[in-house]
């Protein structure tokens, strides 16, 4: 009894190793001694409770940031609706009051909040495409100083009217990069926007 105590001993330290990570303790890990299955075995353990670890780190990191996202979209949502809303509410409150060109200033704006409104749902609709596999990135060469430059010329007239003096400062020698160019001006549009 005493030898088959001995020999088992490994096998129960490894056990009560396996069931303490089992019960919470993350940072438990096995002993390995020897070169035998014994060891072996408890290699194995080691490895596969690293690797839970890593996943549980992963799956919290992405969970905090999906609620990070959730809380920015709906700040980003909260916006234009409130902005629609006041606009109709005032329309709708001043009817009477309000002089042709008022109300239609008013419309363009509730319209301008529509459109923002949709191009934020486009985007979450896009972005829920591609985490879901749906939209692959099409890899090509371009040259990335034609895109910036061609993102800054498409706003160009919005920031002027805003008083907002809009450069591109593309360094030199920078040539060609690797990437989805649409999906990269669209980074870049909603940056600049």
């Amino acid at each position: 009894l005493a030898v088959l105590w001995l020999l088992t001993r490994r096998l129960r330290e490894l056990r009560t190793s396996m069931n303490e990570f089992r019960a919470g303790d993350r940072a438990q890990r096995a002993s390995v001694r020897g070169n035998d299955e014994v060891a072996a075995l408890a290699q194995d353990f080691n490895y596969l409770a690293e690797t839970v670890v890593a996943q549980v780190g992963r799956i919290r990191r992405s969970d905090r940031m999906r609620r990070e996202m959730i809380s920015n979209i709906s700040h980003d949502l909260r916006t234009p609706v409130a902005s629609l809303r006041g606009y109709l509410e005032t329309c709708l409150a001043k009817d009477s009051g309000l002089s042709p060109e008022q109300r239609q200033d008013y419309l363009q704006s509730a319209l301008r909040s529509t459109d923002r409104l949709g191009r934020l749902i486009d985007d979450l609709f896009e972005l829920s495409k591609l985490e879901s596999g749906e939209i692959r990135p099409q890899m090509e060469q371009f040259p990335v100083a034609e895109l910036v430059s061609d993102v800054v010329q498409k706003f160009r007239l919005q920031a002027e009217k805003r008083g907002v003096n809009l450069q591109a400062r593309v360094p030199s020698g920078c040539t060609e990069v690797q990437g989805d160019i649409g999906l990269l001006e669209r980074v870049l549009d909603n940056l600049v926007d």
